[in-house]
């Protein structure tokens, strides 16, 4: 998210600050940083190889997949909240419901193959085949893998 200015002086000098700003090859800078997140894509793909089964539990599992099938698939763990007050009872209700109805956690995490001659990555989740999945998953699926491990090495 970037923040709101209100002139385009502030919002040139904002930018201008910021990581990443540039002022000219904007093509080439765009591309490399286009390169610099498929690498990090790749390198969590090999993350997940190596450390997937160290995680037994997926239930926080919280992502949608996007896979060759063209029909996104949201794996949701629906909590019900509690302390809400009288007075927001009636907005947790509607979110509650809104929620309840999207509940598909994750059980299940598994077959998980990279194919090495293109970097195409597929698994298993709750016996449904995703093949071919998209970097945002790949990410998310990562940094999932990655927070449990961090946990059990506090442990």
């Amino acid at each position: 998210m970037i923040p709101c200015s209100f002139d385009l002086e502030s919002y040139s000098k904002r930018v201008k600050e910021s990581e990443g700003s540039v002022e000219s090859d904007f093509l080439h800078n765009y591309n490399e940083t286009l390169f610099i997140g498929e690498m990090i894509s790749e390198s969590a793909k090999i993350y997940i190889v190596n450390n997937w089964g160290k995680v037994k539990d997926w239930k926080d599992l919280e992502v949608i997949i996007s896979d060759n099938s063209g029909t996104p698939t949201e794996y949701y763990n629906f909590k019900e909240e509690k302390g809400w007050t009288a007075h927001g009872k009636f907005l947790k209700d509607a979110f509650d419901d809104a929620n309840k109805k999207r509940h598909n956690p994750v059980k299940e995490l598994k077959e998980i193959v990279l194919d090495p001659t293109d970097g195409d990555f597929s698994l298993t989740i709750n016996g449904k085949d995703h093949l071919w999945i998209d970097d945002e998953s790949v990410i998310i699926i990562a940094d999932y893998i990655e927070g449990k491990l961090k946990k059990l090495k506090k442990k």
